[in-house]
């Protein structure tokens, strides 16, 4: 049985083993979610030998001040450098093909185009949908289907999921906090994630 019952689950896991250069992105103006899932699954494909493009369609395709700590923003890359052979777009945290931006044409004429996102209400505009309504944020979708597809987590890949499940439960305390949840958040800090200072820059900067 695929996990969270998602009917494209393991066809997303074999599409992601066998694309090698892949376009990443996110939602314009992204969040800690959008941002931590966008370059955990970047930094993570990268691990496996993969080309990626991580991006978003708005500019400048930089992070906001609280985000930029993050492993991985130095290989941000502009939209308009993702190249025409690309083998698979995968979008992140868009609860509709809009909110890709300027790079919306470009995923949608993309064969195939991964869709993975938690909000209530995505309208499954990928090939292939991995949407899971209950689940805390993109980030915790990610994190388990890195693992099936078989990547090792390390403390950057960590950082960037940790931070996006961290944001988006407001801290652990809204109600998509689950116990599956809690349970990946005490997996990934097994990694030298430092809780601390992920919540001084994201919760207590200017």
């Amino acid at each position: 049985m695929s996990r969270y019952d998602v009917a494209d689950w393991d066809a997303t896991v074999d599409t992601i083993k066998n694309a090698q250069r892949i376009a990443i992105a996110c939602h314009v103006n992204p969040d800690g979610d959008a941002l931590g899932s966008l370059l955990g699954t970047s930094l993570a494909l990268r691990s496996l030998g993969k080309t990626t493009y991580p991006t978003w369609g708005s500019e400048p395709v930089v992070p906001p001040p609280s985000l930029t700590f993050m492993p991985g923003a130095d290989s941000l890359v502009p939209s308009p450098a993702i190249p025409d052979d690309i083998d698979l777009f995968v979008a992140l945290d868009c609860g509709a093909a809009h909110r890709l931006g300027t790079v919306e044409k470009l995923a949608l004429a993309s064969d195939p185009l991964i869709n993975i996102d938690h909000h209530p209400g995505n309208d499954e505009f990928g090939t292939l949908n991995v949407v899971v309504d209950f689940a805390s944020s993109t980030a915790e979708i990610v994190a388990f289907l890195l693992k099936d597809v078989g990547v090792e987590l390390d403390h950057d890949i960590a950082t960037c999921l940790y931070t996006g499940v961290v944001t988006d439960t407001g801290r652990f305390q809204y109600g998509n906090s689950s116990p599956e949840t809690l349970r990946l958040a005490a997996d990934l800090l097994s990694y030298g994630v430092q809780a601390p200072q992920i919540a001084l820059e994201v919760f207590e900067s200017a």
